[in-house]
């Protein structure tokens, strides 16, 4: 588990268990997997014969700790802080803290943690297979796992434990990226209130006037799916904005992109139906005919790692521009292993330190690649938009898309918070 995570759009990661199978293309240089391949008796293995691994119970006491704590942001000077932790129980917008900055300020905002859930799994896997823990096949593991005394614990078990925690730790916005929408709204359990067991009281009331169901709607937890080029997102997306009354925000996470993606133009199985997912419009043929869910955050990267493909930059321009016309917050993460000098914006940097060790070396020897638009890799196919790109690495590669960054957040991130109490619950 993750105390400050690396990822660059969450502050924690949280693995309920380890391990999964490859969906798409996306998939085929999978991160988390190569990880599994040194421990797999702790990570997994991966793929429809493996293993699902289960985490410590040290582990599923840290978001429990998270849930007490804030970050306080300086509105003065910008800078960040961690104060002492609530009250258990206590809610970020009922609490106040003692604030006073090193620049002499007082005024602070406060910032949400988020939690981004199963960087090394996915929720909403349909496994039927065994739950190990410590390398065994554990039978009833206690109250905390909802199975029968004397069952074989199951991922239905873990899940529903899962899904236990993140109600019991509302100040925090668990961030959950599957790449199976299509299992959400068969496989996401109701809230039942840790107080008083029943899912009708004000706590669920509140929520229900947040604009979800009372008995499913979360308001702590942002659904993410998966893309890696317009044919992943023709169908994964439509399976997500089906499950618009569950959470606040809905995203697409397209790292690695591998290909162009209009988020305008997506086209589920019938193909006279056309889905504009940012604008929330839909129809068959054009011109729209009705209204429905909208993408309510886009993050978009390259791929790191010794088989990286590369991410050529009118791919994530597109993206960006899209995002911005709809007003959809858009969150460039990385370019990843290779890098063009053009779109960077950062060609000074580059021809400083790799130029003139990668410019002698030829394209065979791996650290040169050219790449036009529509993906072609030959240099001399008279594609369009060519460019050339240097094998660099993801720290100096970095973020900058036409010489600026895009870290853009839902609007939620600030201003998303579960609002009533169980008239059950004590005071704490």
């Amino acid at each position: 588990m993750a105390e400050n995570s690396k990822i660059e759009w969450t502050d924690h990661t949280f693995n309920p268990w380890r391990g999964c199978s490859k969906v798409h293309a996306g998939c085929a240089h999978c991160y988390a997997e190569s990880l599994s391949g040194r421990n797999p008796g702790t990570l997994g293995v991966w793929g429809p014969n493996g293993t699902r691994v289960v985490a410590a119970e040290s582990a599923w006491k840290q978001p429990v700790k998270w849930n007490r704590q804030a970050i306080l942001r300086c509105l003065e000077c910008g800078s960040t802080s961690l104060p002492e932790p609530m009250s258990r129980g206590a809610l970020i917008g009922d609490h106040g803290w003692e604030f006073e900055c090193q620049c002499g300020a007082s005024k602070y905002s406060v910032q949400r943690q988020k939690v981004f859930c199963a960087s090394l799994a996915d929720v909403f896997e349909d496994w039927p297979g065994p739950m190990m823990v410590s390398g065994k096949q554990p039978i009833y593991l206690g109250k905390d796992f909802r199975a029968s005394s004397g069952e074989r614990l199951t991922m239905a078990d873990v899940r529903a434990r899962l899904f236990a925690l993140i109600d019991a730790t509302p100040n925090l916005d668990w961030i959950i990226l599957t790449k199976r929408p299509e299992n959400v709204l068969r496989l996401w359990p109701a809230l039942v209130c840790e107080h008083c067991a029943e899912n009708r009281c004000g706590f669920h009331r509140a929520n229900a006037a947040m604009g979800g169901n009372s008995e499913t709607f979360r308001d702590n937890v942002w659904l993410l799916t998966s893309v890696s080029d317009q044919a992943t997102a023709d169908v994964m997306i439509p399976e997500l904005l089906k499950c618009r009354d569950l959470v606040p925000v809905l995203g697409v996470s397209a790292e690695p992109l591998l290909g162009p993606v209009d988020l305008r133009y997506l086209q589920p199985r019938d193909p006279a139906v056309e889905i504009d997912a940012l604008n929330g419009t839909h129809g068959v043929y054009r011109p729209h005919q009705g209204k429905s869910a909208r993408l309510d955050w886009v993050i978009c990267g390259g791929e790191s790692g010794y088989q990286a493909r590369p991410l050529h930059p009118d791919w994530a321009r597109a993206l960006r521009d899209q995002c911005s016309a709809a007003g959809v917050p858009y969150f460039f993460k990385q370019w990843g292993e290779w890098a063009s000098q053009l779109a960077t914006g950062d060609l000074g940097t580059l021809q400083r330190r790799e130029s003139q060790r990668i410019h002698q070396q030829s394209e065979s020897s791996g650290r040169v690649m050219f790449m036009c638009s529509n993906g072609a890799t030959n240099p001399f196919d008279g594609g369009k938009n060519r460019e050339t790109f240097f094998r660099v690495g993801k720290k100096l590669a970095g973020n900058l898309l036409d010489g600026r960054q895009h870290l853009e957040f839902p609007k939620s991130y600030h201003h998303v918070q579960r609002k009533g109490r169980c008239a059950n619950e004590s005071p704490k």
